[in-house]
């Protein structure tokens, strides 16, 4: 369904963030009531007074339309343009039926600037589409239809600022005084979509503690970093102020520490000001990432709302290592709190885009532990209205909001996202959909070799390899060498891609052979049987791609089994935790994952007292980014042994690090678990299964049936 004809976009010059009325009569019975609504940036709707759904911060995010010509950080023309890219708008339906009655209805809708209308934070470029508007179309009993048009009643909302970056300021003075009518707006320019894609919701509460004040200023600890905002009653004189400043650190005196979070520029803020009446104070167009809140002014009844996506939990892990149960605990609320409007983001406070590297790394342990199904259904088709038609090339953020990347780990989202919602959900209708989009960006990668190598990206954009070594953010692995591996890795799952959908790419395969030979023609040292002396992880790409041997993984175990710390930046972290697992080198990767190396580990953020995964090693930056996160998922499919499939597998691993360990899946709603602990050389299993599995232990095949709950013990 969308919007019938009569239905007219609909702004309010002059007014910050309008309310718009709409008064309607119903005379009879109401059968059925379908609102057809987008409000763009965002819009907080109300039905005689009554939120109709749990729904925040919609519509989702989307490459909404051209923007023209636009000034921009890096002078790449990505997706501002206009035929070379697709664009998109997002509306909500809603069944309102129960929220109608015979006789008088309204309809109310606040509009806030969400991404649409973003004009304060610049430091991409100037990446704002346009003013607020909203269009709606409401159809009672198949018949009727009440419609946003120019008859509309407006009045200034109390929501005098608002935007994604910043906060919000409420000014509860500003009553409802509609004596303005509504001007006609024109229509965003892209294509009308329904969503399906969930928006955001409040999941739980909590209630900070109070840790310091300093005279009428109090500062508060949540006890965990977390995505959402505070939430208070206010009643104090009339024009008397309540600010609210978040923060992800602390310092030692008490004092928020802003650095993480974007600094002292951009500083997380909401200020609600006071009529004299007690009013309920939260944001409705922004969230914030914090851990820590300082409040001034008047308050009560304080408490936090934790916000993200509505996707649930579906899968847990937990073993007698308390630093891989913290690993995986902090994954998780990392994930969640990077999981906004419709994209996985890199951080939820700073930057807060859908960048494609950190999203294609992650997507794969985002599925296994995660109901997010829909929610990348969304973003895959952000990947394809960002690419260049023409040229092939995907942008680094999508939807495009500037920012850096490669055309190797950050556009081979493309290939990457489609091809493990595949693995992990088995719909070939997906990688039909976009493998013409997957090989139109090999064509973008194969233009852009120099002797054999991927050199090279747009001009005047960003060409990263590796990201995020504990020593310099930037690697010191060559570029090429990473994106031609990214080139070759695609072309690889292409291969699998092609024979599941029946297509025959026999010309993309035979790419693969010279792509290699110039890897090792640029980078393999025969006389070490090394590549780059092993710098910073760069054996690790030659070994994945099939250009490794055992010697060179016997070097890589003896390597990170002495260091017991990571020198890999984002991609090779996971390649190599992955790889120590799938050769046999269990013990490694278990003693990596719970190391506590300083600055080069993740127990090393978790003893400084990390909730969340942090965007550097060493501790810079943001506290809460999911990249690192990829080789989580390894808990479940390698160590517990735990794969999806057409039957699921259960595999495990055993390490000696570990005397017990217990995990769960859901597929389809269906739970597969599996326990096990080891007493005096015997490991006794546990395995619960509401579906048909197979349980391999030495080799033998066990079967499980739907249903079964069985012990299995066994001499190691």
């Amino acid at each position: 369904m969308s919007f019938c004809k009569d239905a007219k976009w609909v702004g309010a010059k002059g007014f910050y963030a309008p309310k718009f009325l709409k008064s309607f009569n119903i005379d009879g019975s109401i059968d059925t009531a379908v609102l057809s609504i987008c409000g763009l940036g965002m819009f907080d709707l109300k039905v005689n007074g009554s939120y109709v759904s749990k729904d925040l911060l919609v519509p989702v995010v989307s490459d909404y339309e051209p923007r023209g010509k636009r000034r921009l950080a890096y002078p790449i023309a990505e997706s501002l343009g206009g035929e070379d890219y697709s664009h998109r708008v997002y509306y909500l339906t809603y069944d309102i039926a129960d929220y109608l009655k015979s006789g008088n209805n309204e309809i109310t809708v606040i509009l806030g600037n969400g991404w649409y209308n973003q004009r304060d934070r610049i430091i991409e470029g100037d990446l704002w589409y346009g003013d607020v508007k909203l269009c709606f179309d409401l159809e009672i009993n198949s018949s009727i239809h009440v419609v946003s048009d120019e008859s509309m009643l407006v009045t200034e909302s109390y929501v005098i600022y608002n935007n994604i970056f910043f906060g919000e300021k409420h000014d509860f003075r500003i009553k409802d005084n509609y004596v303005a009518k509504t001007t006609l707006a024109e229509a965003p320019k892209g294509e009308l979509d329904q969503q399906k894609c969930p928006g955001d919701a409040v999941h739980r509460k909590i209630h900070p503690r109070k840790i310091y004040s300093f005279g009428d200023r109090h500062i508060y600890d949540c006890g965990e970093n977390i995505s959402g905002w505070a939430v208070f009653t206010q009643q104090c004189d009339k024009g008397s102020e309540t600010v609210i400043r978040y923060a992800e650190e602390i310092e030692e005196n008490g004092e928020l520490n802003f650095v993480s979070a974007g600094g002292d520029e951009q500083i997380q803020t909401d200020v609600y000001i006071s009529d004299g009446n007690k009013n309920l104070c939260r944001p409705h167009f922004t969230f914030h990432g914090f851990r820590y809140l300082e409040i001034k002014g008047a308050y009560d009844d304080l408490f936090v709302e934790v916000v993200h996506a509505d996707v649930a939990v579906t899968a847990d892990f937990e073993c007698d290592n308390e630093i891989l149960n913290k690993l995986w605990e902090n994954y998780i609320r990392t994930q969640l709190s990077n999981m906004h409007c419709g994209i996985p983001s890199d951080c939820p406070q700073r930057e807060r885009l859908g960048y494609t590297g950190d999203g294609q790394l992650t997507c794969d342990t985002a599925m296994h532990i995660l109901d997010c199904k829909e929610f990348y259904i969304k973003w895959m088709q952000d990947i394809a209205d960002g690419q260049n038609k023409k040229t092939g090339y995907v942008p680094y953020t999508v939807p495009f909001w500037g920012g850096g990347g490669g055309p190797g780990g950050w556009s081979c989202a493309i290939v990457m996202v489609p091809y493990f919602y595949y693995k992990n959900y088995g719909d070939k209708d997906i990688l039909k959909k976009y493998y013409p989009n997957m090989l139109k960006w090999c064509d973008y990668m194969q233009n852009h070799l120099e002797n054999g190598l991927v050199t090279s990206a747009e001009e005047g954009g960003w060409c990263l390899g590796e990201w995020g070594t504990p020593n310099n953010a930037r690697s010191q692995i060559p570029e090429p060498l990473v994106n031609t591996y990214f080139y070759i890795k695609a072309i690889t799952y292409m291969n699998e891609i092609a024979e599941v959908i029946s297509i025959n790419d026999d010309e993309l395969q035979q790419r693969i052979e010279p792509l290699k030979q110039a890897m090792l023609d640029n980078y393999y040292d025969k006389a070490t049987n090394s590549v780059l002396d092993g710098l910073q992880g760069a054996d690790l790409f030659f070994c994945d791609i099939g250009l490794g041997n055992e010697e060179m993984l016997q070097a890589i175990n003896k390597k990170y089994d002495e260091y017991n710390g990571f020198d890999t930046g984002i991609f090779g972290t996971d390649i190599l935790i992955r790889l120590l697992f799938q050769n046999g080198y269990t013990d490694t990767a278990v003693k990596l994952l719970s190391s506590c190396k300083e600055r080069a580990s993740f127990g090393y953020h978790i003893q400084k007292g990390a909730t969340t995964l942090w965007e550097y090693w060493p501790g810079w930056g943001s506290h809460s980014h999911p990249m690192f996160g990829a080789s989580v998922k390894y808990l479940i499919t390698e160590l517990m042994g735990m794969k999806k499939g057409k039957q699921v597998r259960i595999e495990p691993k055993i390490s000696s690090l570990l005397s017990k360990a217990k995990a769960y899946i859901t597929i389809d709603k269906k739970k597969v678990s599996e326990e096990y602990e080891i007493k005096n050389n015997v490991i006794n299993f546990k395995l619960y299964s509401e579906q048909p599995a197979v349980f391999v232990w030495n080799n033998k095949e066990y079967e499980l049936i739907e249903g079964t709950d069985e012990t299995f013990s066994f001499e190691l």
